[in-house]
């Protein structure tokens, strides 16, 4: 009993996600230590949705194959279980889009190091920003400049984002009530290859292949 409840108290603080503890099996949490961190974007709760094969994503959503293929598995046993079809939020972004998002993260005075793994590229990153503000470019100017600082990244093999490198999706959680979370989360234990980390802010599923 010790031992479970200090599992429980270490994996609470050092990842600040308490709904994992309730959702995710002994499994998926020990997966969470290998990865990414994951940046989600926000979503447009009205955006319409698009149907694929075994699930639905939002209109400007942007898969690889080997995501789509293991969405899809994850999905016709999600759709076996619940009679339902999840949602799909984001997956692969281009450096553009993943600038905007650095660029809206920093102007809302987030910690940006507290988030991405890799605080060499994010400081790069932060430097770019506080530069261009201080030389008084406006928005679009600056989101150029990390664009093209983000692409540099990707040159040299570092990606601050696992959606750059077309390996991530994102899954809304907030449509599903706790018994379908459940079921979503032992779909992507059954299926395997895929790694799931139950986020908070805002609430949804990242996934990563593994």
């Amino acid at each position: 009993m010790r031992r479970t409840a200090l599992r429980l108290i270490l994996a609470s603080a050092a990842t600040g996600l308490s709904s994992a503890l309730v959702l995710l099996p002994a499994e998926p949490l020990e997966a969470q230590r290998h990865l990414d961190p994951c940046d989600a974007e926000e979503e447009a709760k009205s955006a319409p949705v698009q149907r694929k094969s075994k699930f639905e994503t939002l209109p400007d959503v942007t898969l690889s194959e080997a995501v789509e293929e293991k969405l899809a598995a994850i999905g016709a046993l999600y759709r076996k279980r619940t009679g339902k079809a999840f949602v799909v939020t984001s997956g692969t972004r281009a450096p553009g889009r993943q600038a905007e998002l650095i660029f809206a993260k920093l102007a809302r005075g987030e910690d940006l190091s507290r988030l991405y793994k890799d605080k060499t590229a994010i400081a790069e990153l932060k430097r770019i920003y506080d530069g261009a503000r201080a030389d008084g470019k406006d928005k679009d100017g600056t989101v150029t400049l990390l664009a093209e600082a983000i692409r540099a990244q990707m040159k040299r093999g570092i990606y601050v984002s696992a959606h750059l490198r077309a390996g991530a999706a994102d899954v809304r959680s907030t449509s599903m009530d706790a018994a379908e979370r459940r079921a979503f989360l032992e779909a992507t234990r059954d299926v395997g290859g895929v790694s799931v980390l139950n986020e908070s802010t805002p609430p949804h599923f990242h996934l990563q292949l593994d």
